[in-house]
């Protein structure tokens, strides 16, 4: 669950509840593989970033981390068998049974939907897993992963839009979008077995079509007699191709015009996230009132071997640092 602690007229600090375990928000939650193979044992450089470094693994420190619930595609293609037991027993666990020393790890795993794959495709075959993301069996089939891996906190499926897109693909993107993150909660709130907490994807081209998503959200909630007092929070999508290019007052504007439409009397209890958008730009995000985030930059700087300075935040080919500055504490 999600409170606030405390706020201010624009950044707030609030509070992540997971079985008993407070985390202290913002938050930054580490993008990981975590089925990369057989077993949990292996991964490559994954197998130190997660458990092997005893010191500094993360799942080790028992630090909240968020997975894309398809990365497994990029490692086991086509291949039923090799996910098979990680689908039977669930991450934490196969984590428990694979690894020496045993991890025992009770933060909450974050599961997004791998929507974000579907930004530069038009399908997915899932079909060796028995799955498929065709039409209605989309949302059935991420929220069957989420459960089967065990996530404690989701994120919708939905279908980000890409730069440039014309406004018609768009809307029909979006409106795809809020229909799957209707029936999900719909879905959970049926289900007496499984209760994680439902991040609601959010999409927009402009502030005032984000605005648009948001009220229909909160609209078609409240119309369902069910999810009247549903709890969810709201990820913002679509904001990577955005960084890139470096269009940051529309990124601004786009979180302006989320926030504004969240009913005022909720606005405590709605945690915001925002996907794939970090670095320099914690602090704006921070200050807009975000509550979570993700990055995958530090993997990313790992495997091309570059040291990703604390201070200046410039990476460095790591065979020409000659010594590691410590972070500055303000």
């Amino acid at each position: 669950m999600f409170s606030v602690i405390k706020s201010s007229e624009y950044g707030r600090i609030g509070q992540l509840t997971n079985k008993e375990k407070n985390f202290s928000t913002p938050l930054l939650f580490p993008v990981v593989c975590l089925v990369t193979g057989t077993t949990a044992r292996g991964g490559g450089l994954w197998k130190y970033v997660l458990q092997a470094d005893q010191a500094n693994g993360l799942l080790r420190r028992n630090l909240p981390v968020m997975s894309q619930v398809l990365h497994f595609l990029d490692f086991a293609p086509n291949n039923f068998k090799s996910v098979e037991k990680w689908r039977k027993l669930g991450i934490k666990q196969r984590y428990f049974e694979d690894v020496v020393p045993q991890i025992k790890y009770e933060a909450p795993l974050f599961l997004d939907s791998g929507g974000f794959q579907l930004l530069s495709k038009k399908s997915i075959d899932l079909s060796a897993y028995n799955l498929s993301l065709e039409g209605s069996k989309g949302y059935q089939s991420i929220l069957r992963l989420q459960e089967e891996f065990g996530g404690d906190i989701i994120a919708t499926l939905d279908y980000p839009l890409p730069p440039k897109l014309i406004k018609s693909e768009a809307e029909d993107r979006m409106n795809r979008s809020l229909e799957n993150a209707v029936k999900s909660a719909y879905t959970l709130q049926k289900n007496q077995d499984w209760s994680p907490f439902l991040y609601v994807a959010v999409h927009g081209q402009t502030r005032e079509s984000i605005g648009d998503y948001v009220q229909q959200i909160f609209e078609k909630f409240k119309r369902k007699k069910k999810l009247k007092d549903y709890r969810f929070g709201l990820a913002v999508g679509s904001l990577v191709p955005l960084r890139g290019a470096h269009k940051y007052e529309i990124i601004i504007n786009l979180i302006r015009g989320l926030k504004e439409n969240i009913p005022h009397k909720q606005r405590s209890n709605i945690p915001i996230h925002v996907f794939g958008i970090t670095g320099t730009l914690i602090p704006i995000l921070a200050y807009l009132g975000i509550d979570t985030f993700d990055s995958s930059t530090y993997i990313q700087e790992a495997k091309s071997l570059r040291y990703l300075e604390p201070n200046t935040r410039v990476n460095k080919p790591i065979l020409e640092v000659e010594f590691v500055l410590p972070p500055l504490i303000l």
